[in-house]
């Protein structure tokens, strides 16, 4: 009886083995999926950081895009906007040259005229656009009639770009 075992055994003892070794290759691979995965993912957030990056500080100029959001910060905050200027301010040298290039400078010079509430609302989307800006200068007078809460705020905005 032991004659007729040994062979199926030998048999069995191989199957074994090669399950074995197809599981670890299974294994294996599963963790190389998982990884690659991860990546992948870690890969399409860095993607929308970047996106998100040069929409608050663009690669160039990009003018058009000052003058759109300021138009719409300007009718959300229900204040009229005249006058609007831009133009390019000399880029400044970083501090380690090599490692970073300059931040360039757009300066948007113009004339808001509204409500003080409504003043203090387009200062406070401007604040938080997506556009890396700064208002560098304001001169705030009246512009109706004594007591009238009317006012025209000259502004000199910054807006950068890389």
């Amino acid at each position: 009886m032991v004659t007729f075992l040994r062979p199926e055994y030998a048999a069995i003892a191989e199957l074994r083995g090669e399950l074995a070794a197809r599981s670890s290759l299974l294994t294996a691979e599963i963790k190389i999926i998982s990884a690659v995965n991860a990546l992948i993912a870690q890969y399409k957030s860095v993607e929308g950081l970047r996106e998100t990056v040069s929409l608050a500080l663009p690669d160039g100029e990009e003018i058009a895009p000052i003058f759109a959001g300021l138009n719409a910060i300007a009718g959300l905050s229900k204040v009229s906007l005249t006058a609007l200027d831009v133009h390019a301010v000399p880029a400044k040298q970083a501090l380690s040259p090599g490692l970073l290039k300059p931040r360039g400078v757009l300066s948007a010079g113009g004339t808001v005229l509204g409500t003080y509430e409504n003043l203090k609302s387009f200062l406070k989307y401007l604040e938080s656009n997506i556009r890396v800006m700064d208002v560098e200068n304001i001169v705030l007078t009246p512009a109706g009639h004594l007591g009238d809460n009317f006012y025209s705020a000259v502004l000199l905005i910054n807006a950068y770009y890389q």
